[in-house]
């Protein structure tokens, strides 16, 4: 993510929210790196930090053997971001 120096507008991490899950799901979707059998599924959190503690979880019905996930975390002084890519393999 560009690094923001902006305090927190709930109007903007809205429009950066679609725009991170739409850009990591096509770079997932790209064909060289044939992922043709797998559902892309792209989970994004954006939210102001007032000193709060926050956990995120999920859950999902796993195929270790070839289902998988990958996330990323970001934040500066006013506002933080984490991101999570599931891999869902299609028999």
């Amino acid at each position: 993510m560009e690094e923001m120096k902006e305090k927190y507008n709930h109007e903007i991490a809205l429009q950066l929210n679609k725009e991170i899950c739409d850009a990591v799901r096509d770079e997932l979707k790209d064909d060289k790196l044939n992922f043709k059998r797998y559902k892309i599924l792209v989970h994004c959190i954006i939210g102001e930090k007032k000193g709060q503690g926050i956990k995120i979880g999920s859950r999902c019905m796993w195929d270790t053997t070839c289902d998988a996930a990958v996330s990323a975390s970001w934040e500066n002084e006013y506002t933080y971001a984490f991101c999570v890519a599931y891999g869902v393999y299609y028999y």
